[in-house]
Protein backbone atom coordinates (compact mmCIF):
# COMPACT_ATOMS: atom_id res chain seq x y z
CA UNK A 1 0.00 0.00 0.00
CA UNK A 2 2.71 2.28 1.04
CA UNK A 3 4.63 2.01 -2.57
CA UNK A 4 1.58 2.56 -4.58
CA UNK A 5 1.33 5.79 -2.66
CA UNK A 6 4.60 6.27 -3.63
CA UNK A 7 4.90 5.38 -7.35
CA UNK A 8 1.70 8.04 -7.47
CA UNK A 9 3.45 10.86 -5.86
CA UNK A 10 5.99 10.44 -7.73
CA UNK A 11 3.81 10.14 -10.78
CA UNK A 12 2.12 13.44 -10.25
CA UNK A 13 5.30 15.32 -9.51
CA UNK A 14 7.04 13.89 -12.19
CA UNK A 15 3.99 15.27 -14.57
CA UNK A 16 3.80 18.58 -12.78
CA UNK A 17 7.22 18.77 -13.43
CA UNK A 18 6.84 18.41 -17.40
CA UNK A 19 3.83 20.69 -17.17
CA UNK A 20 5.80 23.33 -15.71
CA UNK A 21 8.58 22.68 -18.34
CA UNK A 22 5.73 22.83 -21.33
CA UNK A 23 4.43 26.03 -19.57
CA UNK A 24 7.83 28.08 -20.08
CA UNK A 25 8.51 26.52 -23.09
CA UNK A 26 4.93 28.75 -24.37
CA UNK A 27 5.91 31.63 -22.73
CA UNK A 28 9.52 31.23 -24.31
CA UNK A 29 8.11 31.13 -27.97
CA UNK A 30 5.56 33.92 -27.13
CA UNK A 31 8.16 35.90 -25.72
CA UNK A 32 10.51 35.36 -29.08
CA UNK A 33 7.52 35.86 -31.73
CA UNK A 34 6.88 39.03 -29.42
CA UNK A 35 10.43 40.36 -30.15
CA UNK A 36 10.51 39.07 -33.71
CA UNK A 37 7.41 41.39 -34.62
CA UNK A 38 9.19 43.98 -32.64
CA UNK A 39 12.44 43.90 -34.75
CA UNK A 40 10.12 43.82 -38.22
CA UNK A 41 8.11 47.02 -36.45
CA UNK A 42 4.97 45.33 -37.20
CA UNK A 43 1.58 45.42 -35.20
CA UNK A 44 1.47 43.19 -32.57
CA UNK A 45 -1.52 41.17 -32.09
CA UNK A 46 -2.93 37.55 -31.26
CA UNK A 47 -3.28 36.63 -35.39
CA UNK A 48 0.34 37.73 -35.33
CA UNK A 49 1.91 36.13 -32.56
CA UNK A 50 -0.14 33.05 -33.22
CA UNK A 51 1.53 32.71 -37.50
CA UNK A 52 4.59 33.90 -36.01
CA UNK A 53 4.90 31.05 -32.79
CA UNK A 54 3.52 28.64 -34.24
CA UNK A 55 1.07 28.49 -30.89
CA UNK A 56 -2.83 28.47 -31.15
CA UNK A 57 -4.71 31.77 -30.83
CA UNK A 58 -6.93 29.53 -28.14
CA UNK A 59 -3.81 29.05 -26.66
CA UNK A 60 -2.29 32.23 -26.83
CA UNK A 61 -5.70 33.51 -24.53
CA UNK A 62 -4.76 31.90 -21.86
CA UNK A 63 -1.86 33.75 -21.78
CA UNK A 64 -3.24 36.89 -22.38
CA UNK A 65 -1.77 38.77 -19.27
CA UNK A 66 1.89 37.81 -20.03
CA UNK A 67 1.78 39.04 -23.28
CA UNK A 68 0.10 42.27 -22.38
CA UNK A 69 3.06 43.26 -19.74
CA UNK A 70 5.87 42.26 -22.19
CA UNK A 71 3.71 44.27 -24.81
CA UNK A 72 2.83 47.04 -22.39
CA UNK A 73 6.22 47.01 -21.27
CA UNK A 74 7.72 47.81 -24.56
CA UNK A 75 5.31 51.08 -25.61
CA UNK A 76 5.65 52.64 -21.87
CA UNK A 77 9.66 51.92 -22.18
CA UNK A 78 9.19 53.76 -25.99
CA UNK A 79 6.87 56.17 -24.47
CA UNK A 80 9.86 56.97 -21.63
CA UNK A 81 12.41 56.78 -24.27
CA UNK A 82 10.71 59.33 -26.47
CA UNK A 83 9.99 61.70 -23.55
CA UNK A 84 13.33 61.59 -22.34
CA UNK A 85 14.53 62.66 -26.44
CA UNK A 86 12.24 65.30 -26.18
CA UNK A 87 13.52 66.89 -22.65
CA UNK A 88 17.45 66.80 -24.05
CA UNK A 89 16.05 68.68 -27.19
CA UNK A 90 14.57 71.23 -25.33
CA UNK A 91 17.82 71.13 -22.79
CA UNK A 92 19.91 71.80 -25.84
CA UNK A 93 17.85 74.73 -27.01
CA UNK A 94 17.56 76.06 -23.95
CA UNK A 95 21.58 75.87 -23.50
CA UNK A 96 22.24 77.41 -26.97
CA UNK A 97 20.10 80.45 -25.91
CA UNK A 98 22.22 80.69 -22.57
CA UNK A 99 25.41 80.10 -24.40
CA UNK A 100 24.71 83.06 -26.37
CA UNK A 101 23.45 85.42 -23.64
CA UNK A 102 26.35 84.57 -22.12
CA UNK A 103 28.81 84.93 -25.14
CA UNK A 104 26.89 88.62 -25.59
CA UNK A 105 27.27 89.57 -21.72
CA UNK A 106 30.93 88.73 -22.27
CA UNK A 107 31.12 91.13 -25.16
CA UNK A 108 28.94 93.88 -23.23
CA UNK A 109 31.52 93.74 -20.14
CA UNK A 110 34.83 93.80 -22.18
CA UNK A 111 33.61 96.97 -23.84
CA UNK A 112 32.07 98.40 -20.46
CA UNK A 113 35.93 97.52 -19.25
CA UNK A 114 37.37 99.49 -22.49
CA UNK A 115 35.25 102.52 -21.62
CA UNK A 116 35.80 102.22 -17.56
CA UNK A 117 39.45 102.11 -18.79
CA UNK A 118 39.67 104.88 -21.08
CA UNK A 119 37.19 107.39 -18.81
CA UNK A 120 40.15 106.67 -15.79
CA UNK A 121 42.59 107.92 -18.69
CA UNK A 122 40.67 110.93 -19.17
CA UNK A 123 40.59 111.50 -15.31
CA UNK A 124 43.86 111.12 -15.38
CA UNK A 125 44.27 113.99 -18.38
CA UNK A 126 42.17 115.99 -15.99
CA UNK A 127 43.73 116.10 -13.32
Amino acid sequence: MQNNKIKKRVKNEGLKRQEEQRKEDTKNKILEAIEKLKKKKEKINFSRISNESGISRNTLYTYRDFIGEHTTITVNKSNEVQELEHKIKELNQKNKVLSSENRDLKDSNSKLVEQIMALKEYIKTLE
